[in-house]
């Protein structure tokens, strides 16, 4: 049982659970997505249409292009795009270790992932005014946690 007066940041400290950050088309945190060490697990793609994440052309935006309720498809932006990338390699990673444990398949999720060095300075808007603060490693910091989920490595490795 979680005890409210202990517990800091929820989901992030229930056990068994995997956080998910945002990256928008330059592979940086998502101006959305929460951050700070010890609260983010793993990045994956979700999209950003901020300019701090316009893509090269011929892209016309940093969304993700994903389904939508009767069979249609839809630009979107959000962890919610993300966490389904993340869920796709952990299966991956199920797929080629059928017999790994929950626990196998997080720490295989997280040694697999691309460590993401943090961004200096993160100013989304331009102003010149630093929006948020990375700390840590390259391999576990509070923008992307572990890194970048990587679905070939993860069955590869």
């Amino acid at each position: 049982m979680i005890d409210p007066d202990e517990c800091l940041d929820i989901p992030t400290q229930l056990p068994g659970v995997v956080t998910v950050t945002a990256t928008g088309a330059k592979g940086l945190k998502s101006s959305f997505s929460n951050y700070g060490r010890g609260v983010i697990d793993i990045a994956a793609p979700g999209g950003d249409s901020t300019a701090y994440q316009t893509p090269a052309p011929p892209a016309t935006s940093g969304l993700i292009l994903g389904t939508l309720p009767g069979g249609s498809w839809g630009y979107m932006a959000g962890t919610s795009m993300a966490s389904p990338h993340v869920a796709g390699v952990a299966a991956l990673i199920k797929s080629t270790h059928p017999h790994a444990s929950p626990a196998l398949v997080k720490a295989l999720l997280y040694a697999e992932a691309d460590a993401t060095a943090c961004t200096d300075p993160y100013d989304i808007n331009g102003d010149g005014k630093v929006d948020a603060v990375c700390e840590g490693p390259r391999n576990r910091n509070g923008f992307y946690g572990w890194g970048t989920a990587d679905a070939l490595d993860a069955v590869t490795r």
